[in-house]
């Protein structure tokens, strides 16, 4: 008799708490798909989107400062300089130009050691739109360069390089997106 009882008790729980346990395994579903569509749509609200010379789109952190130099150079800035040391800890610059080079002449340079970097920290190949490219981590101690290149055509090269004070890696995040949002509409 206390078998039956017991079964009976499992039985109506079962009956009960499934349909609850399903809705609430959907509502679950239901609020994390919504989460990653407004993560998703907030990211892309936080970064603007621009065309270099109609060959190359990067995206940029909307409340960044946007300089144009020439058809073929720009460059953002997530604050306006103010250098009251050699590179303030907070202070960020992304250069964003199409080279007249190619893809091998500009690797060469960037793995090199000149004026401005004394030590490469990083080579690794990487693939932009199926081309091919390369990310350089270079430092001259105080300031650390973060550099992607990539092949446009036979002499022409896209380059984005960011400079920072190398003690603040709290930025990598948002340059490492930048770095990543880099297409070759060409």
């Amino acid at each position: 008799m206390k078998l039956q009882k017991l079964t009976n008790i499992i039985l109506i729980s079962t009956l009960v708490l499934t349909p609850i346990v399903y809705q609430t395994i959907n509502i679950s579903k239901t609020i994390a798909a919504n989460n990653i569509n407004n993560t998703k749509q907030n990211i892309r609200s936080q970064f603007k989107t621009y065309t270099l010379n109609r060959t190359i789109s990067i995206s940029y952190p909307s409340k960044w400062l946007f300089f144009k130099a020439d058809d073929n150079y720009v460059y953002v800035t997530n604050k306006q300089p103010k250098f009251t040391e050699f590179w303030p800890y907070g202070f960020i610059k992304t250069d964003i130009a199409i080279e007249p080079a190619s893809l091998k002449d500009r690797l060469k340079y960037y793995t090199s050691t000149n004026e401005l970097v004394t030590g490469i920290l990083k080579v690794e190949n990487i693939r932009i739109n199926n081309r091919d490219g390369y990310r350089i981590l270079s430092t001259n101690g105080e300031i650390n360069i973060i550099s992607t290149i990539g092949y446009v055509s036979a002499n022409r090269t896209v380059s984005i390089n960011t400079f920072h004070n190398a003690k603040n890696t709290k930025i990598l995040p948002t340059v490492y997106k930048i770095h990543n949002s880099l297409k070759v509409l060409k």
